[in-house]
């Protein structure tokens, strides 16, 4: 528990900017400012924190001095405050205020195509999440860099399709990574390195940083949701949306009375009075119908069918820690005497799917036949939009980013919107200038410049590369403004030939091998989002929605531990990839009640990527790898991308094995995770 105003101590500053990957140890002047800072608005340490991180994402996409933590930039973010005149937590706070505020806070293509063929990735699901036996640390599988584990790898098969091997990736060392020193590890993921912290914008323009390839941080170590086509959105009526939300809570409600509670445990409706303590199960509300939520303002609302939608107060006094937002689906244990507020004594958050599961036949064949990954590790790079800096719409970053993966030849790449971003300066003023075959810039629509800057990329990239056999993935973001329906697709299927220019089709992206026409050549897949896929045995679930963001901005919570751990635990909890509810008035998530089954998760994933513009961090939560790989740009800077090494189990245990028994995947245990610099 942090004090407020005058009572925090310079270790509480400390402690709460190293959450945020800031590091202030020996920098004096900027630990005594943000005291004088807490002590002049009444603000906690985290609360403080949570405030520049808010300001270096806002104000560094303009000004990137304002991104860099210096008495400058903290100056203008205690300005910001007094103009406001509230304290994190939106209530009016006068200088030297002691009060703390209340409240801290499928693949649809149903799998992709199998095949026998040599180095084709199979995506094989199982049904059955029943539990193995545990195999021992991991330390055998952490290989110090992808170059020192080869690959057997076959040629490229002619037919068949699905996700292929690439042969054994070429040693790839940005000269810049040579001389940062080794980042530090944690128990709970990564922590920042002692190189400049990541910016919005950075001190330099991207084309002059000297940053590039850097290690940012490590970690050592039935999925038919996808929508495969487009469809009506804005039709959802009341009724819908009412039937939904009952539909999601007494799923979860019961998964939590079948797993999550003591056998002995007897749930009773929200509402009923009773002197003896109970156990009852609802969704979390905000006591006001506008505003955010705070610790003096949560209802819990039981189901229309059990408890009729009745609501009561929780009293969370008496609670050691907790951590609550709108939305969430939870089981409370307290005395309910009046029948209109209960004194809680104990929170279940909800509860995790059970993971996928593989017959060990299969994980042995998956890992250690040369028809697959012959014993070596399957790579997987991850990166998230925008890919352009504020200044160009000369994708820059996205062309840098793909000679990376032309060096590094993963087995996946996972491209993550947006791909043209709403928010970018020339798109939201209309002016969409490039440059054109002379000195001249010309006019283009946002259709035409996804095509112009990145399917021409891709294209380039396969024709540069011919033998490269990485399997690309696009999954889309509600920031892009050239499409509007879940998957990227053409909206006039295979295009129809331009009025104005012959070798133009009208209506389609251009995206090379991306048909099913393609057949063995089809490189490039096109998920809705959110979306699940499997390579190979591990589950791989994405969203672009920047959930993690929306869910800090709407969340209360004390003595919650790591916040970023915190949050992604909310989505696994919740078995959804969006389970705040309402969703933010901004507009920056339209939540489609009407299809909220594609939002639930049907199984805990392996590898859970949550692109947002918060700190990049690859974390073990819960057995699950959950990775922020960050955005490739910030501002008219470069920002980071992921690259993870998914190393195999030891043969000879999965020989000992009987054939059919079902084994733990327990990927985040053998994975090489890097957050790197563009």
């Amino acid at each position: 528990m942090t004090g407020t105003g005058s009572a925090v101590k310079e270790g509480e500053v400390l402690n709460a900017f190293q959450e945020i990957n800031e590091d202030l140890h020996g920098k004096a002047e900027v630990v005594e400012k943000c005291l004088s800072i807490i002590h002049h608005l009444g603000l906690s340490a985290r609360d403080l924190a949570n405030e520049w991180e808010a300001h270096a994402m806002n104000r560094g996409s303009d000004d990137s001095s304002q991104a860099l933590l210096n008495l400058s930039s903290l100056g203008s973010l205690e300005a910001t405050l007094s103009k406001r005149g509230t304290g994190a937590g939106g209530a009016t706070v006068t200088p030297a205020a002691s009060t703390r505020r209340s409240g801290r806070a499928s693949f649809d293509p149903s799998t992709l195509p199998s095949t026998e063929q040599a180095m084709r990735k199979r995506l094989s699901l199982s049904e059955d999440p029943a539990s193995a036996e545990k195999w021992p640390g991991a330390g055998a599988f952490l290989s110090p860099s992808p170059s020192k584990a080869p690959v057997k790898r076959r040629p490229p098969s002619s037919d068949g399709a699905g996700f292929m091997s690439p042969p054994a990736a070429a040693s790839f060392t940005p000269s810049a990574a040579a001389s940062t020193p080794a980042p530090m590890l944690t128990p709970g993921g990564l922590s920042s390195t002692s190189s400049p912290p990541l910016s919005a914008g950075g001190a330099t323009a991207y084309l002059n940083r000297t940053n590039a390839g850097q290690k940012a941080g490590t970690l050592p170590g039935a999925l038919d949701i996808n929508l495969p086509s487009r469809y009506r959105f804005m039709y959802t009526t009341l009724e819908e949306r009412a039937r939904a939300q009952e539909k999601m809570l007494l799923r979860l409600q019961d998964d939590l009375v079948a797993r999550g509670l003591e056998a002995e445990a007897e749930v009773t409706p929200v509402g009923v009075p009773k002197q003896e303590t109970v156990t009852v199960i609802g969704r979390v509300c905000c006591e006001a119908p506008e505003g955010r939520i705070n610790k003096a303002s949560v209802l819990l609302e039981g189901s229309r069918r059990d408890s009729g939608g009745f609501r009561v107060k929780l009293e969370l006094g008496q609670l050691p820690a907790f951590s609550l937002f709108p939305g969430q689906v939870v089981a409370v244990e307290g005395v309910n005497s009046s029948g209109f507020k209960m004194v809680v004594r104990r929170i279940i958050e909800g509860i995790p799917r059970p993971f996928l599961t593989s017959p060990a036949k299969k994980m042995l064949e998956f890992q250690h036949d040369s028809l697959y990954q012959g014993g070596g590790a399957l790579s997987l790079l991850v990166a998230a939009g925008p890919y352009t800096t504020t200044d160009s719409l000369e994708y820059e970053p996205l062309e840098d980013l793909l000679k990376v993966i032309a060096a590094r030849q993963p087995d996946v790449a996972v491209l993550c919107g947006p791909f043209v971003d709403a928010n970018h300066p020339q798109v939201a003023s209309g002016e969409t200038e490039i440059a054109g075959a002379g000195e001249e810039k010309e006019s283009v629509d946002f259709e035409s410049l996804f095509k112009m800057r990145v399917s021409l990329f891709l294209e380039g990239l396969y024709d540069t590369n011919p033998t490269l056999a990485s399997r690309i993935v696009l999954v889309p973001s509600l920031n892009d403004v050239f499409h509007d329906h879940p998957p990227l697709a053409d909206r006039i299927p295979g295009g129809v030939p331009s009025p104005w220019f012959e070798e133009e089709r009208l209506g389609d992206l251009g995206l090379p091998f991306a048909s099913e026409k393609d057949g063995a050549d089809k490189r490039l897949y096109c998920l809705s989002n959110p979306s699940f896929f499997t390579v190979n045995e591990v589950a791989v679930g994405v969203t672009t929605n920047d959930i993690l963001c929306h869910l800090s901005g709407d969340e209360v919570s004390y003595n919650p531990g790591n916040r970023l751990a915190r949050l992604a635990a909310h989505l696994l909890q919740q078995q959804s990839f969006f389970p705040l509810f309402p969703p933010p008035a901004d507009g920056q998530a339209q939540l489609d009640l009407r299809h909220a089954d594609h939002l639930r998760m049907p199984i805990t994933p392996d590898v859970l990527l949550l692109p947002s513009k918060l700190t990049p961090f690859v974390k073990d939560v819960g057995g699950a790898l959950c990775i922020n790989p960050g955005t490739l740009t910030k501002g008219g800077g470069g920002g980071t991308y992921a690259m993870l090494h998914i190393h195999p189990l030891p043969a000879e245990r999965l020989e000992r094995m009987s054939p059919e028994t079902e084994v733990q995947h327990e990927v985040a245990r053998r994975t090489h995770a890097e957050i790197v610099r563009i």
